[in-house]
């Protein structure tokens, strides 16, 4: 089993029922104007969300998590003004309890695992069904589990069942890590400097604490 299965055992009933009065206020950043119209209009069909701020940008949404303290903040890996490591660190600084929904193309397990660790609560990959998965991923993450989407699930357990180390990145691996979430390296990792493969990111030193839904 899956650990999506994992997560869709649960009651996935036990926010909307316990929170059916309450608020979900969201932001949203994507470099993608139309990724951000659909993303509103799915969060529409839930009368418990409410956006209280978005942008291309990550600076375009700073000013409404001071003002609204929201719970979610749905962000795209590729923004105008940042890369995703930096974006993380910003919101979390921003905001401690604020849970980050990370959307991209990125498949590769170890690598989404460890922006896992970095402080991201949800993977959604693009081009899993969105209106399958957000709403989902929302509930998920407000019972304070992580999620990810189907495509990044099955690639996160390959990562697990190759027995492949799941360490924190050296600091070459986050590098690596910001280029591939800006569509410079292709998703074998491996660049004309040379073989940039998944287990050459991590530091040798590091535990091996594999990260499960």
């Amino acid at each position: 089993m899956s650990s999506i299965d994992l997560l869709k055992g649960q009651d996935d009933k036990g926010i909307v029922g316990s929170r059916r009065h309450m608020v979900i206020n969201i932001v949203i950043a994507d470099d993608s104007d139309l990724m951000i119209v659909g993303i509103q209009a799915i969060l529409e069909s839930d009368a418990n969300c409410f956006v209280v701020g978005s942008g291309q940008a990550l600076n375009e949404i700073l000013k409404p998590i001071e003002l609204y303290a929201p719970e979610i903040a749905i962000i795209g890996e590729c923004l105008y003004d940042t890369d995703i490591l930096n974006t993380i660190d910003t919101l979390r600084a921003k905001s401690q309890t604020i849970a980050i929904l990370v959307m991209g193309m990125m498949t590769d397990g170890a690598l989404i695992h460890n922006l896992f660790l970095h402080g991201v609560k949800a993977y959604l990959y693009r081009s899993d069904p969105l209106r399958d998965c957000l709403l989902l991923a929302i509930r998920t993450v407000l019972k304070n589990r992580p999620y990810l989407s189907p495509t990044a699930d099955a690639e996160y357990l390959i990562a697990l069942q190759s027995g492949q180390t799941l360490a924190p990145l050296s600091s070459e691996g986050r590098a690596v890590l910001n280029y591939l979430t800006q569509g410079n390296f292709s998703q074998s990792n491996r660049s004309s400097d040379g073989d940039y493969s998944t287990k050459s990111l991590f530091d040798k030193g590091s535990p091996q604490t594999p990260f499960r839904c």
